[in-house]
């Protein structure tokens, strides 16, 4: 460590701030951890000096942390979350982010004022996200805006598998988010901002431009996220590819832009100099030579090109990196990467704490830090002979070049997959192996091709009315596109897999990087590595069906969605939320309980809020059976659902008038009477649901019951009710998200359920659930669930019922003014 000493400190710095996070939830057992490492730490370290150093550093990350996650309530914006409208003055502080249908900014507050009619502000800090559902947007980094909005939290869907949003946002310093339908309801007021950076954005908005009407839409979507980083073009599609091809890291301006921008401005700089007249070469090499004056060029130029990308934390470990090496240069010293990668993070954390937990960060740093380990490890490692050393015996110098080059291409690309896999895994459900192929392919093509020349053609339009050449780059970036899909489609590119547990991902980089810097030989680390990942895929994949039945009503914000596992594996789906709770919300679930196979679909009816996730589980899943009402599709999502029901060739059963009751597993499936509608088909889908009883024996007593319900309203509930139908059941989803015209007391008093679900998402427009319905349910001694503030409801069967809410199994912040050892023993209960 005292030949690396910046990356002892930041690992000093990194384990402050991780310690900081940890200590918010286990305060008594890390105080009792951290005491024992300083009752050893004098037997570990010969030097007092450094380690109090060390220590310093550590207890810098720690009130860095404790102070960034307890800010002062007065003047922070916490405060205003959800407190309804308010006037807010806030500066735009980074660069627009255009999505499809709007642009979002990252607002830094003013002052805001509760009371929009009479405005008084007062001064406030904070960061917000405001998006704008409006393409016409003119405002520009720096510009001070005033505006009327409310502040909400960040909302997230909370189920297992899902990607926490909120408390994600929470942890990088996003305090809020905001929305507005229209630009025109923002008003300038005045300018700030850094004038360079002004001008820089102003360039990287003049490229967006001209890119957007020189190509077509996903070839000017691939260059803007190639050149200035701007992936908001991309469709579902597109990002799927990159990902499954183990190249998304290519959508981002990163280390690879940089090291060949880097490369090749160092080159041309270096050769310029040496072809200039003599008399100048001398008087500019008098004191420095031409790699020292090449090296201040480049860094000048990658620091303006990172500053166009938009700074993002990415780029920026990038650009520390390269500037490290480049300045060692300038100043004649010897270059050490784990030095410059580890200032690189020491000046990020430094800036920015929350950046610790951002995901690029976290795969940024891995990534380099693995190839940088594994690199030196490879060259130290013994072997007798390689094949390498066999072939410089007997070709020539120029076939030695390319063996060589295409070595490092493949170790870089093992190492990083390596070294970012499992965090991968944790975040995204995939491992994306074909990366260690197609990165020796793809990266080349970018980095001594495609960025070359997209950079130079954007560099031209700053001195031409359009941007040069669209037919060949539109050619060109739909050969790489072909390239990129040949390798999405390969067997397995897009395999899902449960997400490992932390421990186990920590148990993984701990023994990895001990393997790589204690230089164990190759078949100690081959072997770890192949145990590990067994691990991984066998414990992402096996799934054990489970003893009882098991339900699951699932947090898909404003929708319905519920899942039911029987004790022999069969599984049924209802419904499936909206559009964006499919992918983001039930697929993630079914992949961190390992569920490959939907046995039934029921599609209770078609509404945006039931069906429009379901074309992407049909995508991604495979579904055997579809069972639906059958209404003809008219809406973009019904044609949506029935084009996917087409193209995979699932079965789809119309449900009948009568239809028999189905038998899954020791259960049975009762259909109740369909809607005797007294008015047109499509004006009547609520009440035209679906609606059926499951009913399950258990080992003691009763049997347990379900109804599902749909969204079936006042007129359907009265007809059921008249046909004198046995309704009653164990638990009730109530109907149509808790709605007024639904759950009417003698409906609620059939069923007499000791449970009812709610589905329905956080502060919803409709201002479901009504108050009356659920002082309806309260007063009937009803058990209620909601997942809104539960998140997803666990229910399963056995000699009794157990009930378990997503909420409840989470960790929670240790509260001072409690018993702090109760709390803190339930949070570590919920580990294990």
């Amino acid at each position: 460590m005292r030949e690396k000493p910046l990356f002892a400190l930041a690992l000093a710095l990194l384990s402050g701030l991780i310690f900081g996070e940890a200590f918010l939830f286990f305060p008594i057992t890390l105080s009792c951890f951290a005491l024992m490492l300083l009752l050893l730490e004098a037997r570990v370290f010969r030097s007092r000096l450094i380690s109090l150093g060390l220590l310093c550093v550590w207890a810098l990350g720690f009130l860095l942390h404790q102070f960034g996650a307890s800010p002062q309530a007065h003047k922070n914006l916490k405060k205003y979350v959800d407190q309804g409208k308010m006037s807010v003055i806030a500066q735009i502080a980074a660069p627009l982010r255009h999505g499809k249908k709007h642009v979002s900014l990252r607002m830094k507050i003013l002052s805001i004022a509760s009371d929009s009619t009479f405005p008084k502000f007062t001064p406030v800090s904070g960061v917000f996200q405001l998006f704008i559902w409006d393409k016409n947007v003119h405002f520009e980094y720096g510009d001070q805006l005033e505006m009327q909005i409310k502040l909400r939290r960040a909302k997230q869907y909370q189920n297992p598998g899902s990607f926490l949003y909120a408390d994600y946002h929470k942890r990088i310093g996003w305090q809020a988010t905001a929305s507005l339908s229209d630009a025109t309801l923002l008003k300038k007021i005045g300018e700030g901002g850094n004038p360079l950076l002004k001008k820089i954005y102003g360039w990287r908005e003049d490229i967006r431009k001209k890119i957007l009407m020189a190509v077509d839409t996903r070839t000017a979507a691939i260059l803007l996220a190639m050149i200035i980083g701007e992936s908001g073009g991309l469709d579902d599609e597109m990002r799927e590819n990159f990902i499954a091809a183990g190249i998304a890291h290519l959508l981002a301006v990163s280390g690879t832009h940089l090291a060949f921008i880097a490369l090749f401005v160092f080159f041309c700089t270096k050769t310029l100099i040496l072809y200039l007249p003599e008399t100048l070469l001398l008087k500019c090499t008098s004191t420095k030579i031409p790699s020292q004056w090449a090296a201040l060029f480049t860094a000048i130029t990658i620091s303006l090109y990172a500053l166009l990308a938009g700074g993002r934390i990415g780029t920026l470990r990038a650009l520390c990196m390269a500037l490290v090496y480049l300045f060692s240069i300038w100043l004649g010293r010897s270059r050490n990467p784990l030095n410059s990668l580890a200032l690189a993070a020491l000046l990020i954390l430094l800036a920015q704490p929350p950046a610790l937990f951002e995901i690029s960060f976290q795969l940024s740093f891995l990534a380099v830090l693995s190839i940088i380990l594994f690199m030196a490890w490879w060259k130290n490692a013994k072997a007798e002979t390689t094949e390498i050393e066999a072939l410089q015996s007997r070709f020539q110098n120029i076939l030695k070049k390319c063996i060589n080059t295409l070595q490092f291409l493949f170790l870089s690309s093992f190492s990083a997959a390596i070294g970012t896999a499992p965090l991968t895994l944790y975040y995204f459900h995939q491992l994306a192996w074909v990366g260690l192929f197609s990165n020796i392919v793809l990266i080349p093509i970018v980095g001594w091709i495609l960025l070359p020349f997209s950079l130079i053609s954007a560099l031209a339009s700053f001195f031409m009315t359009g941007f040069p050449l669209p037919e060949w780059h539109t050619k060109l970036w739909h050969i790489f596109n072909q390239i990129v899909e040949g390798f999405a489609a390969l067997p397995g590119a897009g395999t899902h897999f449960a997400a490992p547990p932390l421990w186990l991902i920590s148990l993984f980089y701990v023994s990895f990087f001990f393997l790589l810097i204690t230089q164990k030989s190759r078949k100690i680390l081959f072997t770890s590595l192949g145990i590990f990942f067994t691990i991984f895929v066998v414990f992402g994949s096996l799934r054990f069906p489970p003893e009882n039945l098991r339900i699951t009503f699932l947090d898909v914000g404003q929708g319905d969605a519920a899942l039911v596992e029987f004790p022999n594996g069969k599984t049924l789906l209802i419904d499936g939320g909206d559009r964006r709770a499919g992918k983001y919300a039930l697929a993630p679930y079914l992949w961190q309980h390992r569920i490959k196979k939907i046995d039934l679909l029921i599609v209770t009816h078609p509404q945006f809020d039931h069906i429009g996730g379901l074309p992407f589980i049909l995508q991604k899943f495979k579904v055997d059976t579809v069972l639906s009402t059958g209404e003809n599709p008219t809406s973009e999502i019904e044609i949506d659902f029935q084009e996917m029901l087409d193209k995979t060739g699932v079965k789809h059963h119309i449900l009948e008038e009568n239809s028999p009751a189905l038998k899954i597993s020791n259960c049975q499936l009762f259909f109740l009477p369909a809607f005797q509608e007294g008015m047109p088909r499509r004006k009547d889908l609520n009440n035209r649901s679906i609606v059926f009883k499951l009913q399950c024996p258990q080992k003691k007593g009763e049997p347990v019951s379900i109804l599902f319900t749909g969204d079936i309203e006042t007129e359907r509930e009265q007809q059921l009710l008249a046909m004198d139908l046995d309704l009653r059941s164990t638990v009730l989803k109530v109907p149509h998200h808790g709605s007024r015209s639904s759950s009417q007391k003698a409906f609620i008093a059939a069923v007499a359920p000791k449970i009812a679900v709610f589905s329905l998402g956080q502060k919803n427009r409709y201002r479901h659930p009504h108050a009356t319905i659920v002082d309806r349910y309260e007063a009937s001694n009803i058990q209620l669930l909601r997942t809104d503030q539960a998140g997803a409801v666990f229910i399963e069967t056995g000699s009794e019922i157990k009930i378990s809410t997503f909420v409840a199994q989470q960790r929670k912040k240790i509260l001072w003014n409690k018993t702090i050892f109760a709390q803190e023993w339930e949070n570590i209960q919920k580990i294990f």
